[in-house]
């Protein structure tokens, strides 16, 4: 997969993937609350032509605002991510 994250901790977006055994193939990270432009989607367009094989995927949060661009070139795919707390996960991954 190909991610895409203006999230305060991207680390943990691409660990959240590797760990259901997604292959992350390149990572464009942004700072947090970046605004992501047409220019962007174009950039991470071109990658993925490239990789033809491989998905877009981002975060919600990230998603609200590629709404409002054109993303119709990208195979892209809004990962929902839910929390629960069980018993021998290894949580330390995910947090400093």
């Amino acid at each position: 997969v190909i991610l895409i994250s203006a999230i305060a901790r991207p680390e943990s977006f691409e660990t959240l993937m590797e760990m259901n055994q997604k292959n992350v193939v390149k990572h464009f990270v942004r700072e947090d609350h970046h605004v992501w432009t047409q220019k962007e989607i174009e950039e991470i367009g071109a990658f993925a032509r490239k990789n033809p094989r491989v998905s877009v995927v981002t975060t919600e949060k990230d998603f609200v605002k590629l709404e409002k661009l054109d993303t119709s070139a990208l195979d892209l795919f809004v990962a929902s991510i839910e929390l629960s707390l069980e018993p021998g996960f290894p949580y330390e991954k995910l947090v400093d």
